[in-house]
C-alpha cells in the first residue's frame, strides 16, 4: 500500500496535476486566513487574528516548499498565483459574510428625521439626532451605532426614508456597547 501511494507521489502525472492542484488549495486557504487575520486585527481582535496567522504560515510552508522543490515548473507558479487570488477574493468575501463588530451611521439630511429615529430606537439603537447648517440650508444630522450585521437593513430603511439622504458609514475599532447595544 505504502509503495503505490509513493508511486503515486512519484509519478509524472502528480507532478503535473496533483501538486499543482495541491499548491493552488493550499494558497487559497493560506491568503484566505491571511485576509481574515489582517481584518480582524484591524479591528483589535487580538487572539483571533493570532490564532489566523498562526495557521496562514503553516499553509504557507506547505505551498512554499512544493514551489522550491520544483523551480522549473511553471505550473506551480500559476497555482501559486491563482491561489493567492482566490484566496484574497474568500478571506473578504467571508468576512463580509461574519459581519463582525460595529460599525457607524451619520445622515445628513433635509427632511425631519422623526420617523427614522423612531424606527432605529424601535429596533433597539440609541439614536443623537441634531440641527445643522449646510451651506444654503438647515439639515437635520441623524448619528446611530449598529452591528455591521444589521447594515443592509438599516441603509435599505434609510433609502426609503430619504433616497436624496447623505450618509456614511464607517468601522468601528472599539464601542461603549452597552449604550449601543441592540436589545435582541
Amino acid at each position: 500500500m505504502t509503495a503505490t501511494i509513493d508511486a503515486l507521489f512519484a509519478s509524472e502525472a502528480f507532478k503535473l496535476v496533483g501538486i499543482p492542484l495541491l499548491i493552488f488549495i493550499t494558497k487559497i486557504i493560506d491568503v484566505t486566513l491571511s485576509t481574515l487575520g489582517l481584518i480582524f486585527t484591524s479591528r483589535g481582535y487580538k487572539k483571533l487574528s493570532s490564532v489566523m496567522s498562526f495557521f496562514e504560515i503553516c499553509v504557507y510552508l506547505f505551498a512554499i516548499a512544493q514551489i522550491i522543490d520544483n523551480l522549473t515548473n511553471i505550473a506551480y507558479y500559476i497555482s501559486y498565483a491563482g491561489g493567492y487570488t482566490l484566496g484574497t477574493y474568500m478571506g473578504i468575501h467571508i468576512e463580509e459574510k461574519l459581519s463582525i463588530g460595529y460599525i457607524s451611521l451619520r445622515v445628513v439630511t433635509r427632511k425631519k428625521p422623526d420617523r427614522l429615529i423612531v424606527k432605529l430606537k424601535k429596533i433597539g439603537y440609541e439614536v443623537t439626532s441634531f440641527q445643522a447648517r449646510s451651506l444654503k440650508e438647515k439639515v437635520r444630522v441623524v448619528h446611530a451605532v449598529f452591528r455591521r450585521r444589521d447594515a443592509n437593513a438599516v441603509t435599505e430603511m434609510l433609502r426609503r426614508f430619504d433616497k436624496n439622504a447623505l450618509y456614511s458609514i464607517e468601522d468601528l475599532k472599539r464601542v461603549n456597547v452597552p449604550m449601543f447595544h441592540r436589545a435582541t
